[in-house]
């Protein structure tokens, strides 16, 4: 991500059913893709896997707040730092 921030969780009565599905989605194809990926040897930055998956950050960023349960700190780093 381009900064290190703290993400709120997504309001849930502010998504559609059909907006939540999608979301919901796009987080399959995350982890679907980050499983392909060693990160202990791989140094792909976030931009690079932005580019991979054809997303938005503001995209990037909904999907993951649909996900979380309590605010969470997302950090810039590497993927193989992770």
């Amino acid at each position: 991500m381009g900064k290190t921030q703290i993400l709120e969780p997504f309001p849930m009565e502010s998504l559609t059913p059909s907006r939540r599905v999608h979301l919901g989605e796009i987080n399959k194809i995350f982890f679907k893709e980050l499983n392909k990926i060693d990160l202990q040897t791989t140094s792909i930055s976030f931009t690079t896997f932005k580019k991979l998956l054809y997303i938005y950050i503001k995209t990037y960023i909904n999907a993951l707040r649909v996900i979380f349960l309590k605010p969470t700190i997302s950090l810039q780093k590497l993927y193989k730092d992770i």
